[in-house]
């Protein structure tokens, strides 16, 4: 009876103080910080080493968008992120205003910004879309 007693308290106390994996694993925050090339735009893989976005500034990021120059102030909590209005210089380039678009809107509508490793972050749209993902380069 001892025994049954005792396995009756151990099993109740490992499903009461027992984890998840889902709770072990806990959100990093994603530190902005220096250039980054972007990769992947709107899900599509970008084979370009002509965009960037430099986070080099604690409240404002710059780039290139393979034709115009951007940029925006953006304030950071955690990971949640709020982009300010998108500024670009007005040159017009044949055949590279499509991805001028796509990273405007993607810093306009990213509201938090993850990572899959140490080098690379993803700017998430609030609805869990990926908007944009770029590499470290500096």
């Amino acid at each position: 009876m001892r025994y049954l007693l005792l396995i009756s308290v151990l099993v109740v106390m490992n499903s009461c103080c027992g984890t998840s994996k889902s709770q072990e694993t806990t959100q990093i925050e994603v530190e902005l910080d220096g250039k980054y090339q972007i990769v992947n735009l709107k899900g599509e893989k970008i084979d370009s080493d002509e965009l960037y976005l430099d986070f080099s500034e604690k409240t404002r990021v710059s780039g290139i968008t393979g034709c115009n120059n951007v940029s925006s102030e953006y304030k950071k909590e955690g990971n949640n992120i709020d982009f300010s209005a998108v500024l670009a210089t007005k040159m017009y380039c044949e055949g590279k205003m499509e991805n001028e678009k796509a990273i405007a809107s993607a810093l306009t509508l990213a509201k938090s910004v993850k990572s899959t490793s140490e080098n690379e972050i993803i700017l998430v749209s609030e609805d869990g879309t990926e908007l944009l993902k770029a590499k470290k380069i500096e």
